[in-house]
C-alpha cells in the first residue's frame, strides 16, 4: 500500500461473514485494539450492518466497539445511482453495499481518507469507475495482510492465521462458482487487490 493511508476502513456484510466463517474468537475485540494501536477508524453503513443478524446478539457490544455503523440516506444512496447511471455502467452493485460508496464519499468530503474492503468485484469496478469519489478500495485479503504489517508483535500470528483462512475461502468460494462467472478473472482481481 502506498504511504498515505487511509484512516477510515469501510467493511461490507462478506467481511463480517467471512470472519464470522473462520471461526475465529475475539475478532471484535482485537480490531478495537487495532484501530488504537494504529490510530483508524472502522465503520459501515446500517443498510449492511442490518444485513449480518449474528452481529446484532452476543457479538454485538464488540462489535460495535470496533466498528462504528452509520445511517446512510436515500439521497445519498440515490446521488451514488445517478453518477453510476450516467456514467453508462451495466454492473451495478445492490443497494447495501452502493451505501459504503455513499459512506466513503461523506467521509472522504469531511477530510477522511476513506477504503472500502470488501471482495465483491462489482462493488470494486463501481468504485473504480467512479474517480471522483476518490475512494480506495481493498480485498479482504489485503487488508488482514495490511493489519498484519502494521499491528505489534502478540497479535501477528492471530491476524496471518485469519488472512490465510479468509484467503482459502475466498478460493474456494471463487471456484465452487466457476459455472456462474469466469473465476479466473475473479483470481486475478484478488492478486491484484
Amino acid at each position: 500500500m502506498p504511504t498515505a493511508l487511509p484512516k477510515v476502513f469501510i467493511f461490507d456484510a462478506n467481511f463480517m461473514i467471512c470472519l464470522k466463517d473462520t471461526k475465529t474468537s475475539g475478532i471484535y475485540s482485537r480490531l478495537t485494539k487495532v484501530k488504537q494501536q494504529m490510530k483508524i477508524a472502522f465503520a459501515t453503513s446500517m443498510h449492511i450492518y442490518n444485513e449480518c443478524p449474528f452481529l446484532q446478539g452476543k457479538l454485538g457490544p464488540s462489535f460495535k466497539s470496533a466498528v462504528d455503523v452509520y445511517e446512510v440516506t436515500e439521497t445519498e444512496l440515490n446521488s451514488v445511482k445517478s453518477e453510476l447511471k450516467a456514467k453508462g455502467v451495466k454492473m451495478v452493485a445492490q443497494d447495501p453495499d452502493l451505501t459504503l460508496i455513499a459512506l466513503a464519499d461523506r467521509l472522504t468530503r469531511a477530510g477522511k481518507a476513506a477504503c472500502i474492503v470488501s471482495d465483491d468485484y462489482k462493488l470494486s469496478e463501481n468504485v473504480r469507475l467512479m474517480q471522483k469519489f476518490k475512494i480506495k478500495f481493498l480485498s479482504l485479503p489485503a487488508f488482514l495482510q495490511y493489519i498484519w504489517q502494521n499491528v505489534s508483535a502478540d497479535m501477528k500470528d492471530y491476524f496471518a492465521l485469519i488472512r490465510k483462512n479468509v484467503l482459502k475461502n475466498n478460493l474456494d468460494y471463487m471456484m465452487s462458482r466457476h459455472d456462474q462467472f469466469p473465476a479466473q478473472e475473479k483470481i486475478v482481481w484478488l492478486i491484484e487487490n
